[in-house]
């Protein structure tokens, strides 16, 4: 049984949106015929009329919204489109033609009423003044009842022409907003799969060192390689129990750290000086894990030499907004390795796709000593 995928709220939120203003204009069509008429009694035939006349256009509406538009014009099928789109505007063209509707002109009189009147009372009426054109045709003064310049098929074609450019121009705009929604989706999924690829890149390293240490104890000191076991579980539950949201407190964090410091350390003689300053009072806040994992990693692998003296100091501290992390260790070159490793270079991938430009990574080399400066926000 497949499961059916849920929508994202957002795009929810926005397609009810969309179905909102939809019922709003056709409500508003619907009812307008009982808010904008004149004052008085509701006259229900001449209402009937209008609604007789706007069903075409709400019926055009509704066709390019749930039909036209999706089959058509979201699938780049433009010239159908179009053509469909003409189609439709000269069917109501033509609807128009043939049904009219109600024409408004000159009032007649009703029959038999001029026949009814005395033939004195309808030559009795004052002669008409010589500046009267009689050439005009007769119609009523002012704009009061005046008829549109335009006939009946082409105002029906003005307004189907309206209705397709906007309800097209009004799905075109939310499709877009969708459609950029999407793709900001998507770079934040490429972005944690991105990240996941680089944290994974860093467990296999760090199992590996950690235990080639805990199999070298067990020779010497039997117990103390019980002990690093318990520490190293502890890490590998830290590392698997971690949160969906992709952070963890930086008290986790320290703890972290200072287990996987002692267990790299125990193979290693009274020749290393090891040194680790964390701040005392740790704030309620949250890093990415397994961010300076590498960096604490490369100082034991190319800043340790068992035949001459070698140190690591390690500091964390707070400063405003920004967590401040730093490592320095003694430089032992291995052959031809480069001192940095690839540690660095999926620190840095990481810190470009969580913080962008928002984070300073700085790094002095010399022939004694190597030291990474890192600050990030929190």
């Amino acid at each position: 049984m497949t499961k059916r995928k849920r929508k994202n709220p957002e795009v929810r939120r926005m397609q009810r949106m969309e179905t909102f203003i939809l019922l709003g204009v056709c409500t508003f069509v619907l009812i307008s015929p009982l808010i904008l008429r004149p004052e008085g009694d509701l006259e229900w035939d001449k209402t009937i009329d209008r609604w007789k006349d706007m069903m075409p256009f709400l019926f055009l509406l509704l066709l390019n919204h749930f039909v036209l538009i999706p089959t058509l014009f979201f699938k780049k099928k433009r010239v159908q489109f179009i053509l469909a789109s003409l189609l439709l505007i000269c069917s109501i063209g033509l609807l128009k033609i043939i049904y009219p509707g109600q024409k408004k002109g000159h009032l007649v009189p009703p029959p038999g009423l001029l026949e009814s009147r005395p033939p004195h009372e309808m030559h009795d009426r004052p002669p008409l003044p010589e500046s009267f054109d009689r050439t005009r045709p007769p119609g009523p003064k002012g704009n009061k009842g005046r008829r549109s310049p335009f006939p009946p098929v082409t105002n029906a074609i003005v307004i189907s022409i309206l209705i397709l450019l906007i309800d097209t121009g009004y799905r075109s705009s939310f499709r877009l907003v969708k459609t950029e929604y999407d793709h900001n989706q998507l770079e934040k999924e490429n972005i944690k799969n991105r990240l996941s690829i680089l944290k994974n890149q860093v467990s296999p390293h760090f199992f590996m060192n950690t235990l080639n240490n805990v199999h070298a104890l067990i020779e010497v000191n039997p117990k103390e390689a019980q002990e690093a076991i318990i520490k190293l579980s502890k890490l590998m539950r830290a590392m698997l129990l971690e949160p969906d949201s992709g952070k963890i407190q930086l008290r986790d964090e320290i703890i972290f750290q200072k287990n996987y410091v002692e267990l790299m350390g125990i193979r290693y003689n009274d020749k290393l000086e090891l040194k680790a300053d964390y701040p005392s009072d740790i704030p309620d806040i949250q890093i990415p894990p397994l961010l300076f994992t590498s960096l604490i990693e490369n100082a034991f692998k190319y800043g340790v030499s068992y035949k001459s003296a070698s140190f690591i100091h390690i500091s964390m501290k707070l400063e405003g907004e920004n967590l401040k992390f730093e490592i320095m260790n003694s430089n032992h070159k291995k052959g031809t390795e480069a001192s940095h490793g690839i540690g660095l270079k999926n620190i840095h991938d990481r810190l470009n796709l969580l913080y962008q430009s928002n984070y300073e990574l700085a790094i002095d080399e010399s022939e004694d000593k190597f030291k990474v400066k890192m600050s990030i926000p929190v």
